[in-house]
């Protein structure tokens, strides 16, 4: 249950505030898979807690969840997402080396405590795609999810300074809470099989997905055309069953971790069918 969840808020939450979180957990308790939990929860942030501008990544790891290509966004931000994927997710501040190692620990952090970006092509990030579609302040929120998965939510707003101390106590209870909740989604993936019948080129494209290339990337990596390596991550996706290259890619991650340990135990993996 999920009530449990907030028996110890900070001071500065009112029961109000606690109320609209649960409604939030409870929501997202009752999401059938993952696509309706991401839903549920971007809806459910706007819906009883007024953030109506958010974002939900998933990736593998902390880094490619900010390639997620079938991130989800609620508001006017959605709008931005592709934009964002294109040409913007390698220079946000918050997927900068020195900031990653800010989130060891970490369930919250606002662009405000973030130092001033050195690099041109992340005050680029902040000039020419957060200011110009007007957005002037961003909390992210990192959803503390087993190993096999990294989930990142961002609140985005057009106030300077629009997220405080009762807005960063929100998002650490939704931050551990939601993680957990999305545990069960996590565990559901199966990765038994991932790369049983794919062949040796369609395997490749999704380990090449899985560590975050795109599909140009992939492309210009195998010496082929977008449209093959399109081609070769459809069947693979047909094969495995996998929604999208998110989910493959998370497939692919957790069952080479599960096959790294067996032969770290000194076993063999199992045959295939």
């Amino acid at each position: 249950m999920v009530a449990s969840s907030v028996e110890h808020p900070p001071a500065w939450l009112t029961t109000r505030d606690l109320h609209r979180v649960l409604r939030v957990l409870e929501d997202c308790e009752r999401a059938p898979a993952l696509a309706e939990f991401r839903a549920t929860a971007l809806e459910g942030m706007a819906r009883h807690l007024g953030y109506r501008n958010a974002t939900f990544f998933l990736g593998p790891n902390l880094r490619q969840c900010f390639a997620d290509e079938s991130a989800m966004a609620h508001g006017r931000v959605e709008r931005m997402v592709p934009q964002y994927l294109e040409r913007y997710w390698r220079h946000d501040i918050f997927s900068q080396p020195e900031t990653l190692q800010m989130y060891r620990g970490r369930t919250v952090m606002t662009l405000d405590e973030l130092p001033a970006p050195c690099r041109p092509e992340v005050r680029g990030y902040i000039d020419d795609f957060l200011l110009r579609n007007r957005v002037r302040d961003k909390l992210v929120i990192r959803l503390t999810t087993p190993a096999t998965f990294t989930a990142l939510m961002g609140l985005l707003d057009t106030e300077p300074q629009a997220f405080g101390p009762r807005d960063v106590a929100i998002a650490e209870i939704l931050g551990r809470h939601l993680g957990n909740l999305l545990r069960v989604h996590g565990e559901a993936i199966d990765t038994s099989d991932v790369g049983d019948g794919l062949s040796a080129r369609e395997a490749e494209v999704v380990r090449l997905v899985a560590e975050g290339l795109t599909n140009q990337e992939i492309a210009d990596a195998l010496f082929v055309t977008v449209g093959t390596v399109k081609k070769h991550l459809t069947r693979a996706l047909q094969v495995t069953g996998c929604a999208n290259r998110t989910q493959i890619a998370l497939a692919w991650q957790q069952s080479h971790r599960e096959a790294a340990a067996r032969s770290h135990r000194g076993l063999r993996p199992e045959p295939g069918p």
